[in-house]
């Protein structure tokens, strides 16, 4: 296709870098790169090659001079042999080169030593677990069945509390229809008037969880003090956590991650739950969801309430964005 406007000969966007280790680099086993060995051995899909890896990625050009940031800060470094820098990768990729060692050699009689690993200790929270991720996916495809608690209950008092309203305005509308027909009056008792009940799609849109008993406790109302406090907003693509990290060291009080759609949380998309990490410099943090369905945003808050860590929950009424308005 012809390009079209200025800056026609700009070609792709994409690095010669990142072509370079997205086209040469073997995808190495997860299993093996955070634990050290593979549980589905040879019948793994995933290569296991670690003198392969170091070798493509050694060949990759890397800026002289640039250190991991792990080590600088001496912490392990969470990225293990993948790490982009050389000397971080090196030093995972002599480890586990030791480890598959000590495996053969135990599979052959030979006594090892068992040196236990000192845990790796995170600065995040807010992470995906593998297991709610694909029991969020089963239930999507209606082969599983999640464990929902407060939505299942309060949703089945909400069903009820709207056929039995439903049922009492039908019945009350062919009572009045019935009595006009006859041309009779029906007196009520004096001084009280009586509500006029809305048809239609307005009746509808009013009919809600509050009309049916279920307003919050008071205990379950967390207070929010804000007053005085500088807040970062939650900005979509912008806001995430390295900058509000930035933020918080110049001053920022309450930090708030981008805006996520309550269709995928509850999907379990990986990449729509990774807007909700926070960072322990975060003393204050809240996270805003989007939804079109008040069921979905139920589940959500369901969700984040019982998997995440989160202060406050902001709920978005009005983005402007044709494609959240369109969901």
């Amino acid at each position: 296709k012809k390009g079209k406007g200025q800056n026609k000969g700009r070609g792709d966007q994409k690095s010669k870098l990142a072509e370079r280790i997205q086209g040469s680099l073997p995808h190495l086993c997860r299993k093996l790169v955070q634990q050290g060995k593979c549980p589905f051995g040879d019948t793994c899909k995933f290569s296991h090659d670690i003198p392969g890896y170091l070798e493509k990625a050694a060949e990759i050009e890397q800026p002289p001079g640039v250190v991991c940031p792990s080590t600088l800060s001496a912490r392990p470094c969470k990225q293990r042999i993948t790490c982009r820098f050389p000397a971080c990768r090196e030093e995972w990729g002599k480890k586990l080169l030791a480890q598959q060692a000590e495996g053969a050699a135990a599979a052959e009689g030979v006594e090892v030593k068992e040196v236990k690993e000192e845990p790796v200790e995170d600065d995040e929270s807010n992470h995906l677990p593998r297991e709610l991720q694909a029991a969020l996916r089963e239930d999507q495809k209606g082969k599983g069945n999640f464990p929902w608690k407060r939505w299942k209950v309060e949703h089945d008092k909400y069903k009820e509390g709207l056929k039995q309203e439903r049922q009492k305005e039908t019945k009350d509308k062919a009572g009045a229809e019935a009595k006009e027909e006859t041309g009779k009056e029906e007196n009520a008792t004096e001084g009280v008037k009586e509500e006029k009940v809305k048809e239609g799609p307005a009746a509808e849109r009013e009919d809600s969880a509050y009309r049916h008993g279920a307003m919050l406790r008071k205990g379950e109302k967390k207070k929010l003090d804000l007053e005085g406090k500088t807040v970062l907003a939650p900005l979509t693509t912008v806001g995430n956590l390295p900058f509000r990290r930035l933020c918080k060291g110049m001053g920022a009080d309450v930090t708030l991650g981008e805006m996520a759609l309550a269709s995928r949380i509850v999907e379990g998309n990986a990449g729509e739950w990774a807007l909700f990490r926070r960072h322990k410099s975060e003393d204050c943090f809240g996270v805003q969801i989007a939804g079109g369905w008040s069921d979905q945003v139920a589940k959500c808050v369901e969700l984040l309430e019982e998997n995440c860590s989160a202060d406050f929950i902001d709920l978005n009424c009005g983005c402007p964005l044709e494609g959240v308005c369109n969901k």
